[in-house]
């Protein structure tokens, strides 16, 4: 992960990147998404405290409500349950975590609550992986290669983060610190990898795509994108 951080204008305090493209929401609350010129934003109707964009647009709004974004009738689609965040695969797969640290899987009209606890939650390519308020790690076992599936146990992963992305081949986060990492010899044989890396930089969120480009923002609202460049 070595090609570099190249800034975007506009200011977000949350960024996410996916087959539906990439969009972000600021401390207003504002939903934004990036425009085919790489450098300008439409503001979209609506207000999100935190989006996840994947195969479909989601996310969840100051009072813990959870919404679908549709594009045909470009307006959002309250859904049932309360989050504080979600997270949309490529697949179209949705976890999410709500106030109480309780973990959910969407079933397509449902909500299927998951053991464990965590305050934030990922899912793509390398599975589902989770933070917990103590900066824990954990992967989700049977979910790599973005399963259909709620997985069979949680196996912690060294390191402290607050925000970790699932991706293809890799997995990518940041410390409380705002240190970035990526998760290095992430395999189907070995789903949890070999090592963090370190990254250059620093970011207060982030978030990683199939396509293998990374999205994030600082404490500054500054938005950043980078193309991956490493070994699996």
């Amino acid at each position: 992960m070595t090609g570099g951080w190249q800034h975007i204008p506009g200011g977000l305090k949350v960024v996410s990147k996916g087959a539906a493209g990439v969009w972000g929401v600021n401390d207003h609350d504002h939903i934004f998404k990036l425009n085919a010129d790489g450098n300008s934003w439409t503001n979209i109707p609506g207000g999100l405290r935190q989006i996840s964009s994947g195969a479909e647009v989601w996310g969840v709004n100051s009072a813990d409500n959870i919404y679908k974004y549709l594009p045909s009738a470009r307006t959002w689609q309250q859904l049932p349950g309360a989050l504080v965040n979600v997270d949309v695969s490529d697949a179209g797969h949705v976890w999410g975590v709500n106030r109480g640290g309780n973990i959910y899987r969407w079933l397509g009209n449902t909500w299927q609550q998951i053991p464990g606890g965590a305050t934030q939650v990922s899912v793509g390519e390398s599975g589902v992986w989770v933070v917990n308020s103590a900066g824990n790690i954990y992967y989700r076992v049977g979910t790599y290669g973005d399963a259909d599936t709620a997985g069979s146990d949680w196996v912690q992963v060294p390191g402290g983060l607050k925000w970790v992305s699932s991706g293809r081949y890799i997995v990518v986060g940041v410390n409380s610190a705002d240190q970035i990492f990526y998760r290095a010899g992430v395999t189907p044989s070995n789903p949890t990898g070999t090592n963090w890396v370190r990254v250059n930089g620093g970011l207060s969120q982030i978030d990683v795509d199939n396509d293998d480009s990374v999205v994030g923002v600082n404490s500054g609202r500054a938005i950043f994108r980078s193309h991956l460049e490493y070994t699996y």
